[in-house]
């Protein structure tokens, strides 16, 4: 299997990852987006990209950052407003994915902000939609996917792997399903490729968390 990456920028997410504890979802988005199979990342806060933008860039990945007006930070506890939850970042291999974002999203933008930064991800169209017209943010679509598939036994496993929940049809479901085993292809390969423990660390601290 061919990834997007070098080995040289492999183990730059490697060192991160073995050395200082680089664990968590976002470190699993980007261990993807790496290997070229995801397009896009998302950190969950601004210093968890800041502390690492240098290693992030060296690995040969783009950044984009946005402003979110519809975003009220009176209404977000001090921690939330201090961590500048109104201006997330974005991580791409590829310069022009970032460019599927807008720079701003205006109050009235919020749900297409929702489409965007789902479709950017890599999610299926048809998930995304679903998910945004007929949920009510994650835990809601979790709950209403997972009923009415009638609870499958790797659900859990599926949607922490392809980080999105799917809708509630057994194509979706199957599709879901197909990319969850090949992201899980993909990060064995590397390590094997690579002779690292990087991409099982990762995916273990993904599916246990």
């Amino acid at each position: 299997m061919e990834f997007d990456c070098t080995e040289e920028e492999f183990r730059i997410l490697e060192k991160l990852v073995m050395e200082e504890d680089f664990v968590g979802s976002f470190q699993f988005y980007l261990l993807l987006v790496l290997l070229g199979v995801k397009p896009g990342a998302k950190p969950s806060t601004r210093h968890e990209l800041e502390e690492y933008r240098e290693e992030i860039e060296e690995m040969g990945l783009h950044i984009k950052r946005l402003k979110l007006d519809f975003v009220d930070l009176e209404e977000l506890p001090e921690y939330a407003v201090e961590l500048e939850y109104d201006r997330p970042y974005f991580v791409a291999r590829d310069q022009e994915r970032l460019e599927m974002l807008k720079d701003r999203y205006s109050e009235d933008e919020e749900e297409e902000y929702d489409r965007d930064f789902a479709l950017f991800l890599g999610y299926p169209e048809e998930d995304v939609k679903w998910f945004v017209k007929a949920t009510d943010g994650h835990s809601d679509a979790y709950e209403k996917s997972k009923e009415k598939l009638g609870d499958p036994e790797d659900f859990e496993k599926v949607v922490r792997t392809v980080m999105y929940v799917p809708k509630p049809t057994q194509e979706c479901y199957e599709r879901a399903r197909k990319t969850a085993e090949r992201y899980v292809e993909a990060i064995k390969e590397a390590d094997r490729k690579f002779g690292s423990e990087a991409g099982e660390t990762l995916m273990d601290a993904q599916l246990n968390r």
